[in-house]
């Protein structure tokens, strides 16, 4: 009995602690630790180094494809040279979704008419004064002058409307930025495709590849149509292989030299004439390739039958990527860097001037 009466005072007393004892509410988010899970790549090509995507076919997705005609039918034409010459090692699979390459067809003359929209925007809104000098200039910068600020105004027009040995007048129109931020938004409407357009960033540097590690995640190849700048060949599809082979990661091969640096290119040996026949040279011309070159085949062989045929052979070149995944920057073809900037001008040992142009 007296066991008995000393269990039950147990048996109470843990009751009570249960009922009383705080204890933690699992049942909150906040208390959960969140875990961060990278997604899992089955890469079905994971004994090669070289950067590739993780599986075949490659899918890809045209994106407004009437906005292109030649272009396009060259890039399809690139597909089928190239599953042939690999032996449909290499393969692309259309889809409508989850690609891995989207082909952008970019009518110019749409972007044009938004940059129109964009400026006579601008134009209507602009506020305009006029700046009396009592002698006679031939330079007017309205930024260097204090007239507008940088951080807060942008130019419209600054033109010379009076000019003799005594006397300048300049007239400076003018929005606030809030104004122009306004007109963008309300007029373009692919910015990020028009901010690049506009730099010159997609020049000629269509392709552009995304990597994780030596994975190719997606890529993005721009297309023109009524664009003097993208001209297509007719015996040979060059330029839209040269872009779609960067897709594939395939970097420049080294550029010729010229006499004293500016004449014509040198091309005096097999080796040199050699290089400028490469699909992968720079500086493309219509008149010098027509075809693809063995050793991107061998390569495109071995990278995509997981090195079971083919070689990737040392004089391949491959894009070199940053730590964000991205190819690194560096001025594109017919640019050349400025010294101590991250900009580019169109001839070399050119500086950036106060109003932010390329200047010798």
């Amino acid at each position: 009995m007296e066991i008995g009466k000393i269990l039950g005072i147990i048996f109470v007393i843990a009751f009570l602690v249960w009922v009383f004892l705080p204890t933690e509410d699992y049942d909150s988010d906040s208390d959960i630790p969140e875990i961060n899970i990278e997604p899992i790549i089955e890469d079905q090509f994971s004994n090669v180094e070289q950067f590739h995507y993780p599986h075949m076919p490659i899918r890809y997705k045209l994106s407004n494809p009437e906005g292109c005609s030649v272009p396009l039918k060259n890039v399809e034409l690139s597909f089928d040279i190239l599953e042939n010459r690999t032996e449909s090692i290499v393969s692309f699979e259309e889809v409508n979704g989850e690609e891995d390459i989207d082909i952008q067809c970019i009518n110019r003359d749409d972007f044009d008419r938004m940059f129109e929209d964009f400026d006579n925007c601008k134009k209507e809104l602009k506020e305009c004064a006029n700046y009396s000098y009592d002698y006679e200039r031939f330079s007017f910068s309205a930024y260097d002058e204090g007239i507008l600020d940088r951080t807060k105004e942008v130019a419209v027009s600054v033109r010379n409307i009076f000019a003799s040995s005594t006397k300048t007048i300049y007239e400076v129109c003018s929005v606030s930025l809030e104004t122009s931020d306004y007109c963008y938004d309300l007029k373009v409407e692919n910015q990020e495709v028009f901010e690049k357009l506009y730099s010159n960033e997609l020049l000629l540097g269509e392709a552009t590849p995304f990597v994780q590690g030596n994975i190719l995640i997606n890529g993005t190849l721009f297309l023109y149509d009524n664009d003097d700048r993208w001209k297509s060949c007719s015996r040979f599809p060059v330029r839209e292989m040269h872009e779609l082979l960067h897709l594939f990661a395939f970097g420049h091969v080294q550029e010729l030299e010229r006499y004293r640096g500016v004449g014509e290119l040198i091309l005096e040996t097999p080796e040199q004439i050699e290089r400028y026949q490469d699909i992968m040279y720079p500086k493309y011309s219509c008149a010098g390739f027509s075809k693809l070159n063995e050793e991107y085949v061998s390569c495109l062989k071995y990278i995509y039958s997981n090195g079971s045929q083919g070689e990737c052979l040392p004089e391949v070149n491959f894009l070199e990527f940053g730590a964000d995944g991205f190819v690194e920057e560096s001025c594109e073809l017919g640019w050349y860097p400025v010294e101590d900037t991250e900009h580019c001008c169109p001839e070399p040992d050119m500086y950036i001037d106060e109003e932010g142009f390329c200047t010798l």
